[in-house]
């Protein structure tokens, strides 16, 4: 599933900066401790929004129902997160 995958993202970013990994999977919240090293996290907050209800979905069901169209949204926005991860981690790596 997409978004276990881009929590892992955030918290593998998390995990570099030394900080304290949370059992949780809303990316919002994990967004928002990665601010804590990164200010610029805040660029893909939307994205973060755009997915964390599906995260949901997959562990507590409810009735959420899917379109194609928010299903191309939902991959663009995990991709923009990957990625944007990815570079950041980089760049630490490129720092040390």
């Amino acid at each position: 599933m997409q978004t276990v995958d881009t929590s892992h993202y955030l918290k593998g970013y998390i995990a570099l900066n030394g900080g304290e990994i949370q059992r949780i999977h809303d990316l919002v919240a994990l967004n928002k401790i990665c601010r804590n090293y990164d200010l610029s996290f805040a660029e893909i907050e939307n994205d973060c929004l755009n997915l964390t209800d599906y995260g949901v979905q997959a562990r507590y069901p409810f009735n959420l129902e899917l379109n194609e169209t928010d299903m191309l949204l939902a991959l663009k926005s995990a991709e923009r997160i990957q990625d944007f991860v990815k570079q950041k981690a980089k760049d630490i790596n490129l720092d040390t």
